[in-house]
């Protein structure tokens, strides 16, 4: 994946594969393109934040 915003793309590296898979296949999960832009979106917040997708 091709992540445009260089301090995201530096957060991303930093999750554990694990974080990294659950939005991964969270995102993956969704099968109309516009729902998994939108989950992107909501989820960049919490990448900078370092928890997983369903964490709070």
């Amino acid at each position: 994946m091709m992540i445009k915003d260089l301090q995201l793309q530096t957060v991303w590296d930093l999750l554990t594969p694990g974080h990294q898979r659950s939005y991964i296949l969270h995102v993956g999960s969704a099968k109309q393109e516009q729902n998994q832009l939108n989950r992107i979106e909501k989820s960049i917040p919490k990448i900078y934040a370092g928890k997983r997708f369903n964490e709070y």
